[in-house]
């Protein structure tokens, strides 16, 4: 272990050692983000705009991987803004502020541990030609942020400095906030995301390694924050966000007894000492990349484009004086106001754990920056009409299960949301092989969703999750297809969308094909998905987490285009569950909690307007021990159902179909559903629903329909006596036969070549 230097911050011995720790603890210790034992660490995973999906999306997957920020440190107004990261880590951060702040800015990055500078140190050459830079803008060096002249880092000679889950790392954080007032300019800004805690610290608690190297011991009492920053000249610290951390390790859990800790973000200013206290009006001009239509500037103060809003004199005087002067037109107070203008809330929120308080009543994170997408709940009621706040638990549970409880599909207690092994042709190997390791680890679906004849089809992914099967769809459906998937896990967006780059490169496609939005299956109108935009809709293991399934197939058939289908795996159970069982918040997450009786799809199917369910596959569902005795004599299979949403005009008749073949994956024969396999050139008599849907949907063109006097023979298979549309039936039938259903590519019982 290295020995304090020269240049180490002089704090006594116990700060020389915290040092040490911390460096042994990243550099040694952590080697990726799994490694972690609190979520203090982690970026809460929100919706981000393009242009900032795009910068992070160009960041080499080293620096990455050893990413252990508990937020994503993202001001307004970066353009050749120069910019300091105090604690660097990997530099993901200040890789993507390189791209964000142009050629003409400046980014620095500083780090006490040697381990983490080598590697952002590595890929400088790697950005600066990724992002067609003459040279590079972006620097790194190793130091100590409560030292920041022992890297020559000069008075005033910084725009920004951002912060990342780091000062409550070091032993002495007035050290550090007096450097960052030091070398800002003024009308700087320190934008910071850190841990804070609701009391103070024993020092038997500062002195646990792991709890420090987590961001957690280390944890500033947030009203000595407001302190701290007034003794040193900054303005009143801005709270921008909070929310509560949660510590995933019961060996820690019971040392931290009663402490509780919210990562928030704030922002602080160096106003000139010539400041002239003044109040006022402003007017937000709009334009900013990002905000184009409205900054929400801290969680107090959102100004719209063109809106006049009376701020207080401190907020006044930043506006004016900083970055943010010439995106504001400032009037004198009492000037001209409009009927779109705002005043000061009457209660202002400096305290990060009422703001927390607030997001877990509201369940709803609040949203750093504007997209299309939307977080709206979708509106459930009870027949009264009264709104149903169990349901709302219900999101809030499927989210924390499938966000925070389950990190790898080793987690899962129950075969309900885990695919069956089954021969997959060729063409589907390959896609799921193109697949990132990160997405398809974190795959939780009870099914492949991958219908047939998926060439240039636009493609509706609901519940996306990981995005490993919008992925796949992806690589199918071709460049000039387009898929999109949708999730309410903040979570397993965060994971989707990160890779959107990777998958655009590993097809060979010019441009992306795919997107992820947050947003609710019950309300896909919140997400802007319009009406008949999508050829196929798919959904693999999720409408059953659903409090409002009769919704979800509303906005499915909605969305679909005329013809269009949905085709999805789901968990069906053989008697209604009892109050308890729905309750309980594992079986739901495990899916069983929600399942559906299999007839009430058929009714709700009918209502809204689909075609008759058409079953594909089915299979029982095992659970572990912990779980057998709480599921006592209930049954549940996992079942493959195909719908159609057929145009109010179509005919309906009995007739014959001859496959054309030539599908991908099912060239000589396509098993349609669990009653009709059509092979390639065979005459085959279908019952009138199944031949309005081949004549009406994307399969037409791969099907020839012969008149009475066409017919060379009344047809080689006949409709069969006994339809199949009980998927207990089936799993039975099947079990009883000890085969497996085929590949769901082909949707049959049958394997495809």
């Amino acid at each position: 272990m290295s020995q304090c230097s020269s240049s180490t911050p002089s704090c006594g011995s116990h700060g020389c050692q915290t040092y040490d720790d911390v460096k042994e603890y990243y550099g040694k210790y952590l080697k990726s983000s799994k490694d972690l034992k609190t979520n203090a660490c982690v970026t809460p995973a929100k919706p981000l705009p393009k242009f900032v999906r795009d910068a992070l999306n160009d960041v080499h997957d080293d620096v990455s991987s050893r990413y252990y920020g508990c937020g994503l440190v993202l001001p307004e107004c970066l353009e050749n803004c120069s910019i300091l990261d105090l604690g660097s880590g990997s530099g993901r951060d200040c890789y993507m502020l390189s791209k964000l702040v142009g050629e003409k800015g400046k980014v620095t990055g500083i780090d006490m541990t040697d381990e983490q500078v080598e590697i952002s140190r590595k890929y400088i050459d790697y950005h600066t030609k990724k992002f067609g830079y003459q040279k590079p803008n972006v620097e790194f060096f190793q130091g100590y942020i409560e030292n920041l002249k022992a890297a020559n880092l000069a008075n005033n000679s910084y725009d920004i400095i951002i912060s990342n889950c780091v000062i409550n790392l070091s032993p002495d954080k007035r050290a550090v906030l007096a450097e960052a007032y030091r070398v800002l300019k003024d009308g700087g800004e320190m934008y910071f995301s850190d841990v804070y805690s609701n009391k103070a610290i024993t020092e038997d608690l500062k002195n646990n390694k792991v709890l420090w190297g987590e961001c957690i011991s280390g944890a500033l009492d947030w009203k000595d924050l407001f302190q701290i920053a007034e003794d040193i000249g900054f303005s009143s610290p801005r709270l921008v966000t909070s929310r509560y951390i949660t510590v995933d390790n019961k060996e820690l859990e019971n040392l931290l007894g009663d402490y509780k800790f919210v990562s928030a973000t704030f922002r602080l200013f160096k106003l000139p000492k010539n400041k002239v206290n003044e109040k006022g009006l402003v007017i937000y001009n709009g334009g900013v990349t990002g905000c184009k239509d409205e900054i929400e500037f801290d969680v107090n103060f959102t100004f719209k484009e063109g809106d006049i809003v009376e701020v207080d004199d401190e907020l006044f005087l930043i506006l004016k004086n900083s970055r943010f002067s010439d995106e504001f037109v400032f009037q004198p107070p009492g000037g001209a106001s409009n009927s779109g203008g705002c005043r000061p809330k009457k209660e202002i929120i400096t305290d990060p754990f009422q703001l927390a308080d607030g997001h877990r009543c509201n369940r709803i994170p609040s949203m750093r920056w504007r997209i299309t997408c939307s977080m709206d709940l979708p509106r459930i009621t009870h027949s009264s009409g009264k709104s149903d706040s169990s349901s709302l638990q219900t999101y809030d549970d499927v989210k924390e299960y499938y966000g925070k409880c389950l990190s790898d599909t080793k987690d899962l207690k129950t075969s309900a949301c885990a695919a069956p092994t089954k021969p997959l042709p060729k063409h589907l190997r390959d896609a799921l092989q193109d697949i990132h390791e990160d997405v398809s680890s974190r795959y939780y679906g009870c099914g492949l969703s991958a219908p047939e004849y998926l060439e240039n089809c636009s493609i509706l992914d609901l519940g996306s999750g990981s995005g490993r099967d919008c992925y796949m769809l992806s690589k199918l459906v071709g460049e000039n297809g387009r898929v999109t998937g949708i999730d309410m896990t903040e979570e397993q967006v965060e994971v989707s969308s990160r890779y959107i780059d990777h998958h655009t490169k590993k097809f060979g496609y010019q441009q992306p094909n795919v997107n992820f939005v947050i947003g609710y299956i019950e309300n896909l109108k919140s997400a802007d998905l319009q009406d008949g935009s999508f050829d196929i809709i798919i959904s693999n293991c999720v409408i059953n987490l659903s409090p409002d399934k009769r919704a979800v197939l509303r906005e499915a058939y909605r969305v679909l285009k005329d013809g269009g289908e949905m085709y999805f795996s789901d968990m069906y159970i053989n008697k209604p569950l009892s109050p308890e069982l729905k309750k309980n918040k594992v079986l739901w997450g495990e899916g069983i909690g929600g399942a559906l009786l299999w007839k009430d799809l058929f009714q709700i199917a009918e209502e809204i307007g689909f075609t008759i369910p058409r079953l594909v596959t089915a299979r029982y569902i095992s659970v572990n021990t912990e779980l057998e005795s709480l599921v006592g004599d209930y049954k549940c299979v996992s079942a493959t159902f195909r719908l159609f949403k057929l145009p109010r005009d179509a005919v309906k008749e009995n007739n014959v179909v001859i496959y054309s073949g030539g599908i991908t994956g099912c060239e000589k024969e396509m098993p349609f559903d669990a009653n009709f396999t059509l092979k390639e050139g065979e005459p085959v008599e279908v019952d009138e629903e199944l031949n309005a849907i081949l004549k009406n949907s994307r399969f037409a063109q791969k099907f020839l329909f012969p008149s009475q006097d066409e017919r060379s023979s009344p047809g080689s298979c006949h409709i069969p006596k006994n339809i199949t549309q009980d998927p207990f039936e089936l799993a039975e039938k099947l079990s009883r036969e000890n085969r497996k259903p085929g590949p769901e590519c082909c949707s049959g019982p049958k394997t495809c070549s």
